[in-house]
């Protein structure tokens, strides 16, 4: 419990302890993360089968053309796990940035995703 009441005490000195430059560049990452998720959430079609955004259809998209088809292949029939994991990460990743909870692990998790997101949709 004491370490849930440290984080705004530990998100404010973090905040005054950086220069204009990373406080903007802390700013725009955690809007960022959390506007896709936030994007994600609040799409009614993004886990619902058969819609243009569901998460299955990118899946299968993704799998056709990406280096890394061979990955998304078995994701697929689970895709509304995928679509809820994916949501959940890009709030804790922007949650995270901003309130400096972990900020290593928000860090690489942001490189996780956006590497996997860039192999998945840029090929």
């Amino acid at each position: 419990m004491n370490a849930l009441r440290s984080i705004p005490r530990s998100a404010s000195n973090s905040w005054r302890g950086q220069s204009r430059a990373e406080k903007l560049l802390r700013t725009f990452l955690s809007i960022t993360w959390i506007y896709a998720g936030w994007d994600k959430a609040s799409d009614q079609g993004f886990l619902e089968a058969g819609s243009s955004t569901y998460m299955g259809t990118q899946l299968s998209g993704f799998s056709t053309h990406s280096p890394l088809g061979f990955a998304f292949n078995p994701l697929i029939e689970h895709a509304t796990v995928v679509g809820g994991f994916v949501i959940i990460s890009e709030f804790a990743i922007g949650l995270a940035t901003l309130l400096w909870v972990a900020p290593r692990l928000a860090a690489f998790g942001g490189f996780l995703m956006s590497l996997g997101l860039w192999l998945a949709d840029t090929f």
